[in-house]
Parts: structure tokens; C-alpha cells; sequence
């Protein structure tokens, strides 16, 4: 773990996995189950414990404008790490470049994950890589 602020914006189309995939393949990588947002991990380099907090409802469909978001990624902002889930940027009321921009703009170094439908729970070995990929990028 680095000690720079991270972000992951996790994207995709509805239905697509976002929220299984954080819920029950990238939770379990930072030690949370059920409801839980907020995890710690150790910074390899300094071993300081460091505060990530995700994110598995995207925000379009927690129905966020870009006012509420503005808020609510500045309250984050104390946060180490980030995990977030989004619409595709290409998509017709997508959040991703406002996320994007406005983590940057609060000192995050943001990195991106798609997820692609592929059967959901019927597929757990894509699902459990993409969870991977995820935590590689914090």
C-alpha cells in the first residue's frame, strides 16, 4: 500500500456486477462483511495504518446530483483509500468524469475497473479478479 490517497472508480452498465463483486469478492480482501464501509490496512512502506472506505451502490442509483456528490466525495476526502462504483462514462447520465475530477481535485490518485456482465454469481473466477484488480490499484 502506497502512502498516496487512492481512489478505484469501479464502472459498469446496470446489472453488470459492480455490487456483487465489492460486496462478496473485494470486502472480504479488506476484512469487511455485510454493511460495513470503512476498513484499515498497513502502508508497506511507513506501517501506518491507513482508513479506505467503499462504496458498493453507484451513485446514480442512490439517485446523487452532482451537487450531492460534490458534498458528499469532500466529507470521503479525509479517507486513504477509495472505492467507488459508477455508471460507464459513455453512458447517457453517467457520474464518472464528475467523480473522477472531483476526486483529482481532493488529491486522489484515481484508477478505473470495468466490470462487464458475466453471469454474476454463476462466474465467481471473474468476479473475484476483477475484486483483485481493484485492491491492486490501492
Amino acid at each position: 500500500m502506497p502512502s498516496a490517497k487512492n481512489a478505484v472508480i469501479v464502472f459498469g452498465e446496470h446489472f453488470a456486477g459492480k455490487s456483487y463483486t465489492l460486496k462478496e469478492h473485494f470486502k472480504p480482501l479488506v476484512g469487511l462483511s455485510g454493511g460495513q464501509r470503512v476498513f484499515h490496512l498497513t502502508d508497506s512502506k511507513t506501517n501506518k495504518l491507513i482508513t479506505g472506505e467503499v462504496r458498493t451502490q453507484s451513485f446514480e442509483e442512490a439517485g446523487h446530483s452532482t451537487t450531492s456528490l460534490a458534498a458528499l466525495l469532500a466529507t470521503l476526502s479525509n479517507r486513504d483509500l477509495l472505492v467507488v462504483a459508477t455508471r460507464p462514462p459513455s453512458e447517457a447520465g453517467s457520474l464518472y468524469s464528475h467523480i473522477e475530477s472531483t476526486l483529482m481535485n481532493n488529491g486522489f490518485n484515481v484508477s478505473s475497473v470495468e466490470i462487464v456482465d458475466h453471469s454474476g454469481p454463476k462466474n465467481p473466477p471473474y468476479y473475484i479478479g476483477r475484486a483483485k484488480q481493484i485492491y491492486s490499484h490501492l
